[in-house]
């Protein structure tokens, strides 16, 4: 479930679990200003993809008229 934020935005959990990636944790924070992402995985290689593509999610985010103010991707307990 979202929740809304006293600025007028919404943030929102996720959890997957897929055949490729695994475990897939994800927060989303979304304000009038853009968007701020945070994603967790145990797997090392699935971080260093979702890292990869990092790109092309900020421009198809920017595409869609929602800039992307940040995004972390996390492995294991990293801050």
């Amino acid at each position: 479930d979202g929740q809304a934020e006293a600025d007028g935005g919404w943030i929102t959990s996720l959890r997957l679990v897929t055949p490729r990636r695994g475990e897939i944790d994800a927060r989303l924070s979304l304000t009038p200003q853009g968007a701020r992402i945070v994603i967790a995985t145990p797997i090392d290689a699935s971080a260093a993809d979702l890292r990869n593509a990092a790109p092309l999610l900020e421009k198809s985010m920017a595409t869609a008229g929602v800039p992307l103010l940040a995004l972390q991707v996390k492995h294991d307990n990293q801050q």
